[in-house]
């Protein structure tokens, strides 16, 4: 598959190669570095989750995966960094999956590079993936969904996040850039007809993610 390489300049969303771009089950195979803020967080060398690269010094997951699981190591596709800080967000309930979002504090700084940068974060208003009020009728979701939740999906199933894609981006493009506007948080299996996958929305959480940021 051909990919397309222009000069790196570590600016939010703007991958550096260019490729293909679909949704993860049922839909193809990346490019390398064309998701180039996307991280697999690792324990004892496994994957267990994924991540999205929003600084040099920060990924963003689900809280789930470090609650879970503990982990303390970090690996994207070109670059493998430890975690020195774990920063599950204060409200976090495993019950229900409210507040599924952590942040990680990386040991040293990510290089960008052509294979290496930052999504951006969305701003306030953010996508309206499926209507809230639709994937909370029992033919869907059954009123399980939260307003810091927010679905994606199709009707007749197909394309899904699935198990292992815990913690890792759903991003939309505007105007060029790729924003992250979703976190990959919980579902009812894996593409199945009128269940779609449900993501930490990230609009509710661009203040608490930029205070511990700064903070920490």
């Amino acid at each position: 598959m051909a990919a397309a390489i222009v000069e790196v300049s570590g600016e939010c969303g703007r991958p550096a190669i260019s490729g293909q771009h679909a949704r993860i089950m049922g839909g193809v195979e990346a490019v390398q570095g064309s998701w180039p803020w996307q991280v697999s967080l690792k324990l004892y060398g496994g994957h267990v989750c994924g991540g999205t690269l929003l600084a040099r010094d920060w990924v963003v997951t689900a809280a789930h995966c470090v609650a879970d699981h503990h982990r303390t190591e970090k690996d994207s596709p070109q670059q493998d960094i430890g975690v020195t800080k774990a920063i599950v967000h204060e409200g976090y309930d495993a019950t229900s999956s409210n507040n599924d979002i952590a942040l990680l504090r990386l040991s040293s700084s990510a290089t960008y590079t052509n294979y290496v940068s930052p999504a951006c974060l969305p701003a306030r208003n953010g996508f309206p993936i499926m209507n809230r009020d639709k994937c909370n009728t029992r033919k869907y979701m059954n009123g399980q969904v939260s307003p810091n939740m927010l679905c994606a999906g199709y009707d007749e199933g197909g394309r899904d996040a699935c198990q292992g894609d815990s913690g890792g981006p759903l991003v939309c493009n505007y105007s060029g850039k790729w924003t992250l506007d979703g976190i990959v948080s919980w579902g009812y299996g894996c593409a199945q007809a009128y269940k779609p996958g449900i993501y930490t929305r990230v609009t509710q959480f661009v203040s608490w993610i930029n205070n511990k940021m700064a903070a920490n």
